[in-house]
């Protein structure tokens, strides 16, 4: 697929685009999905970073008394 610079919109009518009421409920709707979904990760990396620190400080210990 080919694009030309004269198909591109000019600035004028770029900035005095609308989006309709139904795109901004799907919008809203899709930001609700990605803030949960980004607790859930945050949440999941995190338990993921705490079991490791703590398997690999278990390691060090076991090591250092052995």
């Amino acid at each position: 697929m080919n694009f030309r610079w004269s198909d591109i919109p000019s600035s004028k009518e770029y900035f005095s685009m609308n989006i309709s009421s139904s795109a901004i409920d799907a919008l809203l709707e899709l930001q609700s999905v990605f803030l949960i979904l980004s607790v859930n990760l945050l949440k999941n990396i995190c338990n993921e970073i705490r079991a490791r620190v703590i398997l690999e400080f278990d390691e060090y210990l076991f090591n250092c008394v052995c």
